[in-house]
Parts: C-alpha cells; sequence; structure tokens
C-alpha cells in the first residue's frame, strides 16, 4: 500500500503588518521528501502517522513529499505560496500512483490572492489523485473550516487540547481512518455546520470553562455507534476572510443522517457557551499596579492584542509604558521587537548603559516607540530550540537583555514564541522569581507557567489582535456574524 503524506502548516493574520516569507517557513521547517521521515519521526502529527503506519498488519510505503511549517504571522507572500504549491503537486506527481493521502494542515493560513489555502491545496491534491484515492486531513482545531475543505476530503480530524499537547495522537487518529480507507474496509461521510461566531483567543485553553465542557462533549459523541471523530473548531479570530466562522464536524461510517444532525447538536451547544468566550479583561496600567500590590509572584500579564502566537509583530509598547510609569520594585520582565534597538545596545556592548527608542516601529498604528535608558545585562544569539506542536529550531536574532530597574526587557530582532518561557531564560533570567511576567501568548502559556504563576490578568491593549474584535477592519467576513453584529438568536439550518 502505497501512501503519500504531506503537511503544510502556518496560522496567519490577516492584520498583521508583518507579511510571512518563504525564510519564516526555512526556519522552522520546510523539507521534502526522505528527509522528513529522518526529522520527524515521532514529532507532531506527521509523527504519529508514521507510528501509526508502522504497526499496520500489512507492509506501508510511506512517501513523504513537503513538510512547511511556519510561525504564525501576517500574510503569506505569494513567492512562499507558489514554492510551497509547486514543491507539493511536482512530488506528488512522481509519487503517483497511490492508494492514500494524508495532508497535516492548520486550516487558518492565508496567502496573497488565497483566502482558504487549506481548502485551495486540498482540492489540488484532490485533481491529481483523483475521486477515488481516499484523502484525510488533520487540522489544528482553530482553523477555518470550509466547504471546499470539507468537500475534498474522504475524513478529518482536529486537535483536540489547547495547549495543544496531542498532535502526534492527532496524526494517529488520522491514520486510524486513512488506513482502512484505503484497504477499502469502511465508508465515511463527513458532515459540518458552520456557526456565525468568532471570539478572541483568551479563553482557548480547553482544560477550562467553557469550552473544556464543550471538547468534553464532543469525545462523548465520538462513543455514539457509527461515529468515527468529531472535532470542534473554534476558530482563530484573525482572519478577514469570506467563511470566517467557528464550525463542528462529524465523520461517521457512512451515515449522512447521523453526522449531519450530531454536528448540529454540537454546533447549538457551541452557540449557547458564546458569552462565556469573552471574559473580563483589564487596561495595563490597572494590571500592573494589582500585580505590583500582590503578595507574590510571578502575576501573569497577558497582552493578547500583542500576540506573536497569533500573528502580531511583538513591539508593542502599552504595557512597557505602564511597567516604566510604575517603577516596580521587584523583577518585572517583558518582550519587546526591535531590531534597530537590539543594533545599537549590541554595537555599545555588555555592562553600557544606552538610551534607546524601543518599539512601535514593526505597528506603528496601535502603538509608538518608548524612550528608555538601562544596561546591557546580556547579550544572545537568540537561537534555541523548544518542544511541542510548533516545536524545534528557534531563531529570534539577536537579543539583548537591557536592565532598566527591575524591569528586565528583552529586545531580539525577531519575535520568538510567546508562550514558552525559553524567552526569558535563555538570557538567565528566571520568571519563578519575577514579580511580573509579560507574555504575548493568550493560551499557550498555561503548559509552561501554570504550575507556578500566582495569578494572572488578560489585558485590554491596542494592537493587531485585540480582545475587541470590533476594533477591526472587518471587509471580507459573511455577516451577520456575532459579535460583530447584534445576533442574539440562531440555530443550525440548512447550508447552501
Amino acid at each position: 500500500m502505497r501512501i503519500a503524506f504531506a503537511k503544510v502548516w502556518a496560522e496567519i493574520s490577516t492584520v498583521s503588518p508583518v507579511k510571512t516569507t518563504l525564510d519564516d517557513f526555512r526556519a522552522l521547517g520546510l523539507h521534502s521528501g526522505e528527509e522528513i521521515l529522518d526529522r520527524y519521526r515521532g514529532v507532531g502529527e506527521l509523527g504519529g502517522f508514521m507510528a501509526a503506519a508502522a504497526v499496520q498488519r500489512k507492509p506501508v510505503s510511506l512517501l513523504p513529499l513537503v513538510h512547511a511549517n511556519g510561525w504564525t504571522g501576517g500574510i503569506v507572500t505569494a513567492e512562499a505560496m507558489t514554492y510551497i504549491e509547486q514543491s507539493l503537486l511536482s512530488s506528488l506527481a512522481k509519487a503517483m500512483p497511490i492508494d492514500g493521502f494524508y495532508f497535516a494542515l492548520h486550516g487558518a493560513m492565508v496567502a496573497e490572492g488565497v483566502d482558504d489555502v487549506s481548502g485551495h491545496l486540498l482540492a489540488c491534491v484532490r485533481e491529481e489523485i483523483g475521486p477515488n484515492v481516499p484523502l484525510v486531513a488533520s487540522f489544528d482545531h482553530h482553523g477555518n473550516l470550509t466547504r471546499k475543505i470539507v468537500r475534498m476530503v474522504d475524513a478529518l480530524v482536529a486537535y483536540w487540547h489547547t495547549p495543544h499537547t496531542d498532535t502526534f495522537d492527532t496524526g494517529e487518529r488520522a491514520a486510524s481512518l486513512l488506513f482502512p480507507l484505503a484497504r477499502r474496509e469502511i465508508k465515511t461521510t463527513v458532515a459540518w455546520r458552520k456557526i456565525p461566531l468568532v471570539a478572541p483567543s483568551y479563553q482557548f485553553n480547553t482544560a477550562h470553562p467553557p469550552l473544556r465542557e464543550l471538547f468534553a462533549e464532543a469525545r462523548k459523541l465520538e462513543k455514539h455507534p457509527g461515529v468515527a471523530a468529531v472535532s470542534v473548531f473554534p476558530v482563530f479570530p484573525h482572519m478577514d476572510v469570506p467563511e470566517l466562522g467557528w464550525s463542528t464536524a462529524v465523520v461517521t461510517y457512512g451515515d449522512r443522517e447521523l453526522a449531519q444532525r450530531l454536528a448540529d447538536d454540537l454546533a447549538q451547544k457551541a452557540w449557547n457557551i458564546r458569552q462565556g468566550m469573552f471574559p473580563p479583561t483589564v487596561g495595563a496600567d490597572e494590571a500592573v499596579a494589582k500585580a505590583l500590590r500582590a503578595r507574590e509572584g510571578p502575576i501573569i500579564l497577558v497582552d493578547g492584542a500583542d500576540n506573536v502566537n497569533g500573528g502580531a509583530p511583538g513591539d508593542s509598547t502599552h504595557v512597557l509604558r505602564s511597567l516604566l510609569t510604575h517603577n516596580p520594585d521587584r523583577p518585572a520582565l517583558i518582550t519587546v521587537v526591535d531590531p534597530e534597538a537590539v543594533e545599537v545596545a549590541t554595537a555599545a556592548g555588555l555592562g553600557h548603559t544606552v538610551t534607546l527608542s524601543v518599539g512601535g516601529k514593526r505597528d506603528h498604528i496601535h502603538s509608538r516607540p518608548v524612550s528608555v535608558t538601562g544596561r546591557v545585562a546580556n547579550i544572545a544569539d537568540g537561537r534555541f530550540s523548544i518542544s511541542g506542536h510548533i516545536g524545534g529550531a528557534v531563531n529570534m536574532g539577536r537579543t539583548v537583555l537591557l536592565d532598566i530597574g527591575q524591569i528586565r526587557l528583552v529586545l531580539s530582532e525577531r519575535i520568538g514564541p510567546g508562550h514558552d518561557p525559553v524567552v526569558y531564560t535563555h538570557l538567565g533570567l528566571d520568571p519563578r522569581t519575577a514579580q511580573i511576567v509579560v507574555v504575548k501568548c493568550t493560551a499557550g502559556f498555561w503548559q509552561a507557567y501554570g504550575p507556578f504563576l500566582k495569578g494572572h490578568f488578560l489585558l485590554d491593549t491596542p494592537g493587531v489582535a485585540p480582545n475587541d474584535l470590533t476594533r477591526l477592519a472587518w471587509r471580507k467576513v459573511g455577516r451577520p456574524i456575532y459579535p460583530l453584529d447584534d445576533l442574539r438568536e440562531w440555530q443550525p439550518s440548512a447550508m447552501g
């Protein structure tokens, strides 16, 4: 049995002013052919898929095509999109004929001229392999399910957890459907329901209400006789695309009526929890003041509007200004992306005091530079590795630690993983001993910081990824949709 597989993964904010280039894919993981087998065995969706292939009762010949893993960022350039598409299709043509295809996708990837990259690439694959070769896809559940995606696949699965700790398992679940499909042992049907709902990412942690109960319901439905997979898609909210919205999807063993009924029931439950997806937030000044009054730290300040894991440029200065105003008497850690400031500080050298104009240069609409004076306490190359669903080699470019009283400002040439303390620890800082730690990630930080944080505040600050989604300029998204419109009632109805 000959099975081809590929991965194209990036979460894209159409609001971000910084485009995602081919170099961004190269930095995190752009590979092809046999190299994929060597690099990703045991890692992520592809690792799970390969592990499942190894235990099939009949030998499976795996045909790795393309692995293109990108960080979250702005719209993918046409150059990068063309390269990835052509690499995928040329390698697929050489691999033909095949008995099945597994495609690991994000679902929230947007490129110049292509609003629905996942649907587009699936359609390209389907055209090459024909209607009878089974095609199974896996998704980040923050993907945006579309009509084209659903039409192209024989089955789909999505992550169960945020933080995304089950990427390997997701690849195994995709394999559990693809291999019996390829052996003609089962038939599958996919039904879905689009929900006119988009919500900020502050409440995306599936271990916490309200998503905890919704995802638990999905797992309960999977125990229903005849059900193969149930997925919930609380979509990444910063994409101005025509079919934006939450979705549910159900795969059954050929029972379309059951699949649609369960997808609709789950969609109604998703709609019913919508109010819980909009948690209270506080301004930066109030949050800093409260954090400094707390008896113990660290207190995590979640700067979601500058969420570098959600496409933001990482150079907001709103929280930095508040820290400077309050002049903390205990360590306060914060990151800002600013290549120019890094250059000046690096040139000055370790131990020297510098005055810098910091931040507000990549996103000059929502933020403006702030003047700081501090001592260059450390300089590093910004290269390290992280684990997890976006794990691998990270290159933040040169990084500088600037001590401004008790403020520990980490300056970098490029964005880093907003959820991971390594952005601080690689410069010798220990977030456990700080009073304030600013994270530029809204959900993923729980896994790393959760065991030792003493409290947290969700910030309401301006930026490209604001909690208040009505602040963004929406042009393409279908209307009405909650909360952009006063949509108080909704029930599932037949799709067009």
